[in-house]
């Protein structure tokens, strides 16, 4: 089976660099040197270049307006949004135009999917608790997203359902990829319409799951709650390098329980044995389980969201289960701990949450 995916792989791959005069084909990594390259880019009048996750390396090739028109040609129109995919690949292309909308450049982003289980989530899968994936770009959220949709799909054989908003999960052909097994793969028409779909998706096709890429919108986390609580699992991921980067961004602070910032009376705070001005969570959140993706083969599991919410605001550290791949086998390299706020005379409310939110009553005492 290995050798197989191996080989699909290296055909895709080779699709992408086909597209490239032939010149700069000899100098772009073969098959085998592209494990670790995530995107080649190719501007007009500039070298032809690609990156990994550290360092980005230039050729000596220099792209000419006959190599633009030579690629555009293999391509094919672009859609609106300025992107097309590769028929029977995941990877997406990017075009970069000047003021008057002619094509200057190329952003090539490879697409992969993992060819084993995904044996870091396993255990939390087979929950049918709700998970929100936390991770920056390049990262494999993308990646980890087809395998859940594969597993759930294929061998736990649930109704699950993809949506995907710019058809990096399931590339953009139809049919979506194979990678996502048995998922049904949904579109979206268009990026601000993703939260309609997601609400079309679970209203319309009684979903046991739905898997979305990239919440990033205030009408995406309201969709993302109402699908929480019709019982459908939820597997979604969101932009960021920790939890709590979801938490202090306003527009996804929901998803996690949203935060009131609350002045309290000299009474209250003494009884509760805080300063005056505190952030607590306003609801329960929409994910019981969270996980930021560190590597490919690490993660941090948080296995109580509110728990680990509750404690961010509270001035306390939720540290996280560290698991790794090693061997083969799953791996806990660090167990879950927990440290309550270190002051809790003084302040057990984290200041850095008031930066991001507003505070009740801040402008009516100037």
């Amino acid at each position: 089976m290995a050798s197989n995916f191996d080989k699909q792989l290296r055909s895709e791959y080779e699709l992408l660099i086909d597209v490239f005069p032939p010149k700069a084909q000899q100098l772009l990594p073969s098959y085998e040197q592209s494990e670790n390259v995530l995107e080649i880019v190719a501007d007009l009048g500039s070298d032809i270049s690609y990156r990994n996750f550290n360092h980005t390396t230039d050729l000596d090739y220099v792209i000419t307006a006959e190599d633009i028109d030579y690629i555009a040609e293999r391509l094919g129109p672009f859609r609106h949004d300025g992107r097309i995919g590769i028929p029977g690949t995941l990877h997406r292309i990017s075009r970069v135009s000047d003021r008057e909308g002619k094509t200057i450049g190329f952003t090539f982003r490879i697409g992969r999917y993992l060819t084993e289980k995904p044996t870091l989530i396993e255990d939390v899968l087979s929950s049918g608790k709700s998970i929100l994936i936390v991770a920056p770009p390049g990262k494999g959220k993308s990646s980890m997203l087809r395998q859940i949709a594969y597993i759930l799909s294929v061998e736990q054989q649930k109704r699950v359902i993809v949506v995907d908003k710019s058809s990096e999960l399931g590339g953009e052909a139809n049919p979506a990829h194979y990678s996502l097994g048995k998922a049904r793969r949904f579109q979206v028409p268009e990026g601000r319409t993703q939260a309609d779909t997601m609400l079309f998706a679970l209203e319309s096709h009684f979903p046991q799951v739905i898997i979305v890429d990239e919440i990033s919108t205030h009408q995406e986390a309201q969709a993302a709650r109402t699908i929480a609580q019709r019982g459908v699992q939820l597997i979604a991921s969101a932009h960021g390098r920790k939890l709590e980067d979801v938490i202090k961004n306003p527009p996804l602070a929901d998803v996690l329980g949203g935060v009131n910032i609350v002045t309290l009376s000299d009474e209250n705070a003494k009884q509760r044995h805080t300063s005056k001005t505190i952030a607590e969570r306003k609801f329960e959140p929409t994910f019981e389980i969270a996980l930021e993706i560190h590597a490919f083969d690490e993660i941090a599991y948080f296995d109580d969201v509110t728990e680990a919410v509750d404690l961010a605001l509270s001035g306390g550290v939720f540290h996280p289960e560290i698991r790794r791949v090693i061997g083969g086998e799953t791996k806990v390299i660090s167990p879950k701990k927990i440290s309550t706020p270190k002051l809790p005379s003084t302040m057990n409310s984290n200041p850095t949450f008031h930066d991001a939110f507003e505070i009740k009553g801040k402008r009516s005492r100037r």
